[in-house]
């Protein structure tokens, strides 16, 4: 099977992401690649994402291994035989700023980029989204899987 990478902070995961993930192991034998973005402050730490993520998908026999993912996704890729890299899109917004990348890693490296588009409530739903909602006291638990929901409950709980 064909290797591929679905990157993100995931700082948190959201069920966008978990929908991403469940159609892209589908296609390709899938590593969900978690990064760092040096220009947000996180959440949760890298390996904190990690481990959610291993959490979120232990019950479901999926073809995808949870790694970090630090520096240029390129460099990644090739020492990791990755040939595509995976994107979901939300919206037009979302579309303009993929394909951009998608030019970059193609550049950069021999990568294909294949886009999966949200479906239905998830469309609209962000991490950011997802963060401002729990910092809040607003419920945010529509937005994301119990191993987040109980996350997020024990950094919010106290405020």
């Amino acid at each position: 099977m064909i290797k591929g990478i679905y990157t993100g902070s995931f700082d948190p995961l959201t069920l966008g992401h978990v929908d991403i993930i469940v159609r892209a192991s589908k296609l390709f034998d899938l590593t969900i690649g978690v990064a760092t973005n040096p220009s947000k402050k996180p959440l949760f730490h890298q390996s904190q994402r990690v481990v959610q993520i291993i959490e979120t998908f232990k019950d479901l026999s999926l073809n995808v291994k949870v790694r970090e993912v630090n520096g240029l996704l390129a460099k990644y890729c090739a020492e990791n035989d990755i040939k595509v890299v995976v994107r979901g899109l939300r919206n037009s917004v979302d579309f303009e700023y993929e394909f951009g990348m998608a030019h970059v890693n193609s550049g950069l490296g021999d990568l294909e980029t294949i886009f999966l588009p949200a479906q239905g409530a998830q469309t609209h739903v962000s991490s950011s989204v997802v963060r401002q909602l729990a910092q809040l006291g607003a419920d945010y638990t529509p937005y994301v899987p119990k191993v987040i929901q109980k996350a997020l409950h024990e950094v919010f709980a106290n405020d």
